[in-house]
Protein backbone atom coordinates (compact mmCIF):
# COMPACT_ATOMS: atom_id res chain seq x y z
CA UNK A 1 0.00 0.00 0.00
CA UNK A 2 2.72 2.49 0.85
CA UNK A 3 4.34 1.99 -2.54
CA UNK A 4 1.42 3.84 -4.14
CA UNK A 5 2.79 7.13 -5.39
CA UNK A 6 0.11 9.48 -6.55
CA UNK A 7 -3.40 10.77 -6.12
CA UNK A 8 -4.90 8.58 -8.86
CA UNK A 9 -3.33 5.44 -7.44
CA UNK A 10 -4.66 6.25 -3.98
CA UNK A 11 -8.11 7.11 -5.40
CA UNK A 12 -8.09 3.74 -7.18
CA UNK A 13 -7.04 1.93 -4.00
CA UNK A 14 -9.86 3.68 -2.12
CA UNK A 15 -12.35 2.49 -4.73
CA UNK A 16 -11.11 -1.10 -4.44
CA UNK A 17 -10.44 -1.28 -0.68
CA UNK A 18 -12.39 1.44 1.14
CA UNK A 19 -12.17 -0.24 4.57
CA UNK A 20 -8.38 -0.44 4.39
CA UNK A 21 -8.13 3.19 3.28
CA UNK A 22 -10.43 4.25 6.13
CA UNK A 23 -8.10 2.45 8.54
CA UNK A 24 -5.06 4.26 7.12
CA UNK A 25 -6.84 7.61 7.44
CA UNK A 26 -7.75 6.75 11.03
CA UNK A 27 -4.11 5.88 11.76
CA UNK A 28 -2.95 9.17 10.24
CA UNK A 29 -5.30 10.97 12.61
CA UNK A 30 -4.27 8.84 15.60
CA UNK A 31 -0.54 9.32 15.10
CA UNK A 32 -0.71 12.90 13.85
CA UNK A 33 1.36 12.26 10.74
CA UNK A 34 0.56 11.53 7.12
CA UNK A 35 1.75 9.10 4.48
CA UNK A 36 2.23 11.97 2.05
CA UNK A 37 4.34 14.90 3.24
CA UNK A 38 2.16 17.51 1.49
CA UNK A 39 -1.34 16.49 2.63
CA UNK A 40 -3.43 13.89 4.39
CA UNK A 41 -4.52 10.72 2.67
CA UNK A 42 -8.17 11.79 2.35
CA UNK A 43 -7.13 15.05 0.69
CA UNK A 44 -4.86 13.13 -1.68
CA UNK A 45 -7.69 10.75 -2.59
CA UNK A 46 -10.09 13.65 -3.10
CA UNK A 47 -7.65 15.24 -5.58
CA UNK A 48 -7.33 12.02 -7.59
CA UNK A 49 -9.52 10.09 -9.97
CA UNK A 50 -9.89 6.32 -9.79
CA UNK A 51 -8.86 4.48 -12.93
CA UNK A 52 -11.83 3.94 -15.23
CA UNK A 53 -10.78 0.36 -15.97
CA UNK A 54 -11.68 -0.71 -12.43
CA UNK A 55 -14.83 -2.80 -12.52
CA UNK A 56 -16.60 -4.52 -9.64
CA UNK A 57 -15.38 -7.87 -10.96
CA UNK A 58 -11.75 -6.69 -11.12
CA UNK A 59 -11.99 -5.12 -7.67
CA UNK A 60 -13.35 -8.38 -6.23
CA UNK A 61 -10.54 -10.27 -7.93
CA UNK A 62 -7.93 -7.84 -6.56
CA UNK A 63 -9.04 -8.16 -2.94
CA UNK A 64 -10.08 -11.80 -3.03
CA UNK A 65 -8.19 -14.76 -1.66
CA UNK A 66 -9.08 -17.15 -4.48
CA UNK A 67 -8.25 -16.87 -8.17
CA UNK A 68 -10.63 -18.91 -10.28
CA UNK A 69 -10.05 -17.51 -13.75
CA UNK A 70 -8.10 -19.33 -16.47
CA UNK A 71 -4.35 -18.79 -16.45
CA UNK A 72 -3.74 -19.92 -20.03
CA UNK A 73 -4.90 -17.69 -22.85
CA UNK A 74 -6.42 -19.53 -25.81
CA UNK A 75 -4.50 -19.10 -29.07
CA UNK A 76 -7.52 -17.33 -30.54
CA UNK A 77 -7.15 -14.47 -28.02
CA UNK A 78 -4.33 -12.00 -27.67
CA UNK A 79 -2.70 -10.76 -24.48
CA UNK A 80 -4.02 -7.40 -23.27
CA UNK A 81 -1.96 -5.44 -20.79
CA UNK A 82 -3.84 -4.77 -17.56
CA UNK A 83 -4.71 -1.19 -16.68
CA UNK A 84 -1.81 0.53 -14.99
CA UNK A 85 0.72 -2.07 -16.12
CA UNK A 86 3.23 0.66 -16.83
CA UNK A 87 2.01 3.30 -14.42
CA UNK A 88 0.34 6.32 -15.89
CA UNK A 89 2.76 6.86 -18.73
CA UNK A 90 1.21 4.29 -21.10
CA UNK A 91 -1.24 1.45 -21.33
CA UNK A 92 -4.97 1.45 -20.68
CA UNK A 93 -6.24 3.52 -17.79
Amino acid sequence: MLSLRNKNQFASAAKISPKQIDELIRLEDEFGCTINQKCGLQQLIDKGKAYTAITEELADLAIGYDYNLPIIIPESESWILPAGAFGESCGPS
